[in-house]
């Protein structure tokens, strides 16, 4: 299994994030979406936000997706793909709190 935090430089929120992963000692790789645009247009084609932090739980048969949704109809967890999930989350902190329990 692979974590990988989409970013923005400045942002506050991906800030905050990150120092929640590593406060709870979990692995992750850290992509700053400006300097990866083919990685970031994907996934905000699939989530439909442009809002970071993005999180991306690669498996070996799925990747999720966690966001913080724009509105009340994003959230929750949508198929999007064969091998494709979107996981919409009220905020930054039940991003962190799906993803812990999706990591145990």
């Amino acid at each position: 299994m692979k974590i990988i935090v989409l970013t923005l430089k400045g942002c506050d929120v991906c800030k905050n994030f990150i120092g929640a992963l590593d406060k709870a000692n979990v692995e992750y790789v850290n992509v700053d979406a400006d300097e990866n645009d083919t990685l970031a247009d994907h996934v905000e084609s699939l989530t439909g936000t442009n809002t970071y932090p993005i999180v991306a739980l690669e498996k070996p048969t799925q990747t999720a997706y966690l966001y913080k949704a724009d509105n009340n109809d994003q959230l929750g967890s949508h198929i999007v793909g064969s091998n494709e999930m979107v996981i919409g989350c009220f905020n930054a902190d039940a991003m962190l709190e799906t993803l812990f329990t999706l990591l145990n």
